[in-house]
């Protein structure tokens, strides 16, 4: 008996001493951005933007290039945690890639591309879509970036490095990364995302700048309090830069439902999702979205039109000081991600 009991105290102490060294390789490895940090500009061109120019700017949520209207994720209630194969990341990647070059935007903000990612086998999208689109200059902002990511037990996410990126035909003359709140405490913060928006600013023709903020506020493990703190954080910056005489446009995924669907479903309301608070307004600014078609589909099952949960969660908050020309959700059916890409059109006042 006691042999037994010898034999199980010492499984129990390598488990724990095993653990133990596991946290311990984490911790001194986890990525620790600044609370701001420049970003490196990446083949920047020489272009200004002529403030007399109509200019076109698109905002695409990528989702690692895994989920297509085949996949199901199971951070959204799905079953798989990486892409069915690389052939199909390779596809989805290739089709995004060139619906970007073929509409010839003057800007691209895209959210969630895996640089070096288990689930996307590991394949460089960010290199990739800078392969593609040569002219243009190029941002990248670290997001997620974790050696091992142990869970779910049974089919771990393992290796997770993303972001979100930016991409540009004309002269950026700088651009940040600024961190945002978060709720997760330790251990499970190391494994976390480290959520920021960037900014990049670009110089125009009146002597005054142009502002891009770029981010993704989704998170199913983000509690509304963290995600309140995170969206008045991007509010706080853009009123400040208005204040300088700036021209700004904070895009991407808000994470929030920012307006009553209209569209047919089956399925319930997803955790982690809620609408865009009522009291949040903003006096010289205003949130610009079509209502036409669905930005956003669950990815809990493969999609099936009228029965997967589809919302509006992306666009754009615009400065009262750019004229709106047109804004478009570009109906692809979430044929190569489980978000459809918004366009809009615009010039300066």
């Amino acid at each position: 008996m006691k042999k037994i009991f010898k034999f199980i105290l010492l499984i129990a102490l390598l488990i724990i001493s095993l653990l133990c060294v596991f946290l311990g390789y984490i911790h001194f490895n986890e990525y620790k951005p600044a609370e701001i940090e420049d970003l490196e500009i990446i083949n920047n061109t020489k272009s200004v933007i002529d403030t007399n120019t109509d200019l076109s700017l698109l905002s695409y949520n990528v989702s690692y290039s895994i989920l297509d209207e085949n996949a199901e994720y199971y951070f959204e209630g799905g079953l798989s945690t990486k892409a069915y194969s690389k052939k199909r990341v390779e596809n989805n990647l290739n089709s995004t890639s060139d619906f970007l070059v073929k509409n010839n935007y003057d800007f691209i903000m895209l959210q969630d591309v895996d640089v070096e990612s288990k689930r996307s086998y590991k394949i460089n999208q960010f290199n990739y879509v800078q392969n593609k689109l040569k002219n243009y200059g190029s941002i990248f902002n670290p997001i997620h970036k974790v050696s091992f990511i142990p869970y779910p037990i049974n089919m771990p996410l393992g290796q997770v490095y993303c972001g979100d990126a930016v991409f540009f035909k004309y002269r950026a003359n700088s651009s940040e990364r600024y961190a945002l709140p978060s709720n997760k405490k330790w251990p499970m913060k190391m494994f976390d995302q480290k959520k920021a928006f960037s900014t990049t600013e670009f110089y125009l023709s009146n002597g005054k700048k142009l502002i891009l903020l770029n981010f993704d506020l989704n998170d199913n493990s983000t509690n509304d309090k963290a995600k309140l703190l995170q969206i008045k954080e991007i509010k706080n910056y853009i009123e400040g830069e208005y204040k300088k005489g700036n021209y700004i446009i904070a895009g991407g995924n808000f994470g929030y439902i920012l307006h009553d669907s209209p569209y047919k479903c089956s399925e319930g309301f997803p955790q982690g999702l809620s609408y865009i608070p009522k009291d949040f307004k903003m006096k010289n600014f205003k949130f610009v979205y079509d209502t036409k078609y669905p930005t956003f589909r669950s990815a809990s099952m493969p999609y099936i039109k009228d029965k997967n949960f589809t919302s509006i969660t992306d666009g754009f908050l615009v400065s009262d000081n750019i004229k709106v020309l047109n804004i478009s959700t570009v109906n692809l059916g979430f044929k190569n991600s489980n978000h459809n890409p918004v366009q809009l059109k615009f010039r300066i006042k």
